[in-house]
């Protein structure tokens, strides 16, 4: 049942990344007609250049949607400064601070679907359950050895039963 939630949760995961790229790409190509492919100013070379950013970006963690427009930012940064007008910098840097707080975002719920796919700790007296500190009896003198419980020595010889 856990793994059948598991595939549900990430299909609906994949399936709202999926959306959310289409929208940002569609954005991208009404606002850079340069990366649109039906106008007359469509460049493929650096469409194909921002295809491989977003790739090298997904794979450090960030959204395919978040990849796509860093991507895009970079590449029209270095190739078409043009593109970008001055109003445009600050929205790249306003985005730039989004993606970092998305992708720690990201990597919270990463690292807490692994803790919570961990197995529980186990109870028994090899856990120390009870929350005993461990002894060190070379430490001990003859008085306190002498003091400590019959039950506490059994434990510590491993005596069973």
């Amino acid at each position: 049942m856990f793994e059948v939630q598991a595939k549900m949760g990430q299909t609906v995961q994949q399936s709202q990344e999926m959306t959310e790229l289409q929208a940002k790409a569609a954005e991208i190509e009404a606002t850079f007609p340069v990366l649109n492919e039906n106008s007359a100013d469509f460049d493929a070379d650096l469409q194909a250049e921002v295809i491989d950013l977003r790739d090298a970006f997904t794979v450090q963690g960030y959204s395919a949607a978040d990849a796509l427009a860093k991507a895009t930012n970079y590449t029209l940064a270095a190739k078409r400064p043009d593109l970008l007008q001055p109003a445009d910098a600050a929205q790249v840097t306003k985005a730039n601070s989004e993606l970092q707080t998305r992708k720690q975002t990201a990597t919270v719920n990463k690292k807490l679907q692994a803790a919570e796919s961990q197995p529980p700790a186990m109870k028994g007296e090899g856990s120390n359950a009870k929350g005993e500190k461990k002894i060190d009896l070379s430490l001990l003198s003859s008085e306190e050895f002498d003091a400590l419980p019959a039950e506490t020595l059994r434990r510590m010889r491993g005596d069973f039963g």
